[in-house]
C-alpha cells in the first residue's frame, strides 16, 4: 500500500482529524505511533466518494440547507436552486469516473 505523503500545509490537527475521517470510511489505515497508508489500492479509490463523505451535512449554499441553517428570503421563487442542484450532481459524477490512481502527482 502507498504511503500519504507529507508536505502539505495543513495544521497537524487538523491533518489528525482527517486522516481519522478517512480511517473510519476505510480510505486509509492509521498505524501506531503516527501515519497512515491507503487501506485500497488507488485506483479503487474515488475521489467523489470521499468528498461527499468529508462534506456530508454541508450544503453548497445556504439555500440547499435543511432544518434551522436554511436561509433564503426566494425560498419557493427562485429557479437557481435547481441549477445549484444539478451542477452539484455534476460535480460528483465527475469525480466518481476518475480514480486517485489517475489523479495522483
Amino acid at each position: 500500500m502507498a504511503p500519504i505523503a507529507p508536505g502539505n500545509d495543513l495544521a497537524r490537527n487538523h491533518l489528525a482529524k482527517i486522516i481519522q475521517k478517512l480511517a473510519q470510511m476505510g480510505i486509509v489505515e492509521t498505524r501506531r505511533g503516527g501515519g497512515a497508508i491507503l487501506a485500497r489500492p488507488p485506483d479503487q479509490i474515488f475521489p467523489g466518494q470521499i468528498i461527499r463523505r468529508l462534506e456530508e451535512g454541508q450544503a453548497l449554499v445556504d439555500c440547499l440547507a435543511t432544518g434551522s441553517e436554511r436561509d433564503c428570503s426566494l425560498d419557493g421563487k427562485c429557479r437557481l436552486k435547481f441549477r445549484l442542484i444539478a451542477a452539484e450532481q455534476a460535480f460528483y459524477a465527475d469525480l466518481d469516473k476518475h480514480s486517485l490512481a489517475s489523479i495522483a502527482l
